[in-house]
């Protein structure tokens, strides 16, 4: 194991998505969380089967496959 510290790292974040986010009932730090990382609503969490986009319309997958 490493002896160095771990660290926190602050990254920017859209303070509108996270308070949408938080509007939308997602917890705020949650919110925060995934503002820093690109999401800006609660339906771009959805990990269901239904929210996934169609295959076909993935770049090159018909290359890939």
């Amino acid at each position: 194991m490493s002896d160095t510290p771990a660290r926190i790292v602050a990254r920017p974040y859209s303070e509108r998505a996270s308070l949408m986010l938080a509007q939308q009932g997602v917890h705020p730090v949650m919110a925060r969380i995934y503002a820093a990382r690109g999401i800006a609503s609660r339906p771009d969490l959805d990990l269901s089967l239904a929210g996934l986009i169609d295959p076909a319309r993935l770049m090159n997958s018909a290359r890939a496959a």
